[in-house]
């Protein structure tokens, strides 16, 4: 037997005997293989003992690892493979994963960096496991082994609605995610999840608020100092009008590395984003690019620019990469897990206690019309997700968190994994991306604080206030300072960008070409594109979400008609589906809910 389908990441098998010989596997034992990427560079240790494998991009103390051989490197450096999972729960920084094979004790190590952000997927399901950090490779090796994994249409719906997705498990039933903090060790015996030490630092009350932010500072400069050292590769800084990005730059301002680096700002001009940016670049003399570096490729139709994004994620996402990319020696700094330095749902309910009504709880955190009636949503929608949000709220203040932190620990292990970090994931299979501004450190401070100085983002502003620069002083795409930091902090004299406007070096794009045609999107006349940005604004969308509207809508309902309601009525509202899907809709969340609905149908019936 022969794999015909090329996996990202390793798969791991334990408790069922493949039929036929695996050309692509490392077979352990009878019911315990490893299934490897074809392209996989597995790097082998002293004396063939051992064998490792990257999947991410991870920053490992002032080293960048881009591969596996980085990764071998690295484990060398250790005693042993165990004294190498110490320090990688320590030391790791950024999504990624590293794999362990350890073939004289018959075992396999996955550990993903201790944070999260690269999310370890686990199937079990009658004696059988398989783990894996990609997790459509893992349902491909499942339908390989003749496992019919069922779709989870729970979680797009809580995706959906809540846009997060961990209440749910994930995309397919019987699939969890291993949570924030842990790595598992699997052997013939079975699978063992085990926390990292870093979880009891995090956990822990002892360090004080000075070392805490020394140290994250020293977290975000070494991730920062790891990615400037990297050579043979494009360097690109995303940068837009808000803070996260804005930190980041500070930061390569501070080393004096900015110069080392592309600048790239996605906004249209006159938005608030070209606006600081430009103003940012101009000021401080960044090279600015009009590329930025991995983008999506283009695609042939609607359906596929919606159904592509979900395969290749498996349904976590419905952006990202379509699978049809070309990998590019680049690597991205984005500003991502920068929310954990403050707060994000905690802040939404500052009262909350654990006697809250669940459903008061979920309208809190995500709106008064998130279950409204006659909507999207099924009858067992609300209670199911409202109650699953209680138990997860309840679970996490058993761990010994503080009532008023639960919610932000909540979106470190929901919304910052399966968007901020799962993008990262999804990104490095075809280049390099990093979020420099991961810091355990600095998130275990954020823990410390009450949440009115967490919501402050005190924290990250102290750090950007001590690189040179002064760059808390410029303009922001809006007021940053919120009434809490101004009551703890006294800000930055205002300052005003240097007036000019920057050189942005354009690069090419390659045109795509299929079949030996070139691929042109069919665009609206003169009349037909000014009636829509007109409507586009007048109701607060983007321009394609008005111009692909009628198309959406009928494919919505090509959909609805051959679609088996059986298992799906409880938790969608087909009435109302198919209003949305015929009428001339003016409504924000009407648009919005058509192309949900498009997407997540569209790979539920694949």
């Amino acid at each position: 037997m022969s794999i015909n389908f090329d996996i990202k990441a390793p798969v791991v098998v334990l408790g069922i005997a493949p039929a036929g010989d695996l050309a692509e596997s490392i077979r352990i034992s009878e019911s315990f293989n490893v299934f490897m990427p074809k392209s996989a560079a597995v790097a082998v240790g002293h004396e063939q003992k051992w064998e490792c494998w990257l999947d991410g991009c991870v920053i490992l103390d002032d080293r960048a690892l881009l591969n596996s051989l980085d990764l071998a490197n690295a484990v060398e450096s250790q005693r042993s493979d165990i004294d190498f999972v110490e320090y990688w729960g320590h030391s790791a920084r950024c999504s990624g994963a590293a794999y362990i094979l350890n073939l004289a004790s018959g075992t396999v190590k996955i550990l993903p960096d201790p944070l999260g952000g690269c999310s370890l997927f686990r199937f079990e399901s009658q004696g059988v496991s398989l783990l894996s950090t990609d997790l459509k490779s893992l349902v491909d090796v499942a339908l390989l082994l003749s496992i019919n994994l069922e779709k989870n249409m729970l979680f797009q719906l809580e995706r959906i609605s809540l846009g997060v997705g961990n209440l749910s498990g994930s995309p397919y039933e019987d699939v969890r995610i291993v949570d924030q903090f842990k790595y598992v060790v699997i052997s013939g015996t079975g699978v063992s999840e085990e926390y990292y030490d870093a979880y009891e630092s995090f956990m822990d009350d002892g360090d004080g608020h000075a070392d805490l932010l020394l140290r994250a500072r020293a977290e975000i400069l070494s991730n920062l100092k790891a990615l400037s050292n990297i050579t043979d590769v494009r360097k690109v800084c995303h940068i837009t009008g808000g803070f996260d990005s804005r930190l980041v730059t500070a930061g390569l301002i501070e080393l004096g590395q900015d110069n080392n680096f592309d600048f790239f700002c996605s906004g249209p001009d006159g938005t608030a984003d070209r606006v600081v940016a430009d103003g940012i670049s101009v000021t401080f003399g960044l090279n600015r690019y009009s590329d930025s570096g991995l983008h999506a490729e283009s695609v042939d139709s609607l359906e596929e620019r919606f159904l592509l994004p979900m395969v290749e994620s498996a349904g976590v996402s419905m952006t990202g990469p379509t699978g049809r990319e070309v990998v590019a020696d680049v690597a991205i700094l984005g500003g991502g897990f920068g929310e954990l330095l403050r707060s994000f749902y905690s802040k939404l309910a500052p009262e909350y206690s654990l006697g809250w009504e669940p459903m008061k709880l979920a309208k809190t955190l995500f709106g008064d019309n998130v279950f409204a009636p006659n909507r999207l949503f099924g009858s067992v929608v609300a209670q199911e997700l409202t109650g699953k949000l209680q138990e997860r709220f309840k679970s996490l203040y058993d761990e010994g968190l503080p009532e008023d932190f639960l919610g932000d620990s909540f979106y470190s292990r929901s919304r910052n994994r399966l968007h901020i970090g799962q993008n990262a994931m999804l990104w490095s299979r075809y280049g390099h991306r990093f979020d420099p501004l991961y810091s355990v450190a600095g998130f275990t401070l954020a823990r410390r604080l009450p949440v009115s100085a967490r919501g402050s983002n005190v924290i990250g502003f102290d750090i950007m206030d001590s690189f040179r620069g002064g760059l808390s002083g410029y303009p922001f795409d809006r007021e940053r300072k919120n009434a809490a930091y101004l009551n703890l902090r006294r800000p930055m004299a205002p300052k005003s960008f240097t007036s000019g406007v920057p050189n942005i070096v354009k690069l090419p794009r390659n045109p795509v070409v299929r079949n030996g045609t070139r691929h042109v999107r069919s665009a609206a006349d003169m009349a037909v594109r000014s009636h829509n940005i007109k409507k586009a604004n007048s109701i607060g969308v983007n321009f394609w979400q008005i111009n692909d509207l009628s198309v959406t809508q009928g494919s919505v309902r090509g959909i609805l008609e051959d679609l088996d309601w059986h298992n799906l009525s409880p938790y969608l509202n087909r009435e109302y589906i198919a209003r949305i899907a015929r009428e001339d809709l003016s409504s924000r969340q009407e648009i919005r809910d058509i192309y949900s609905v498009y997407s997540t149908l569209l790979w539920y019936v694949r």
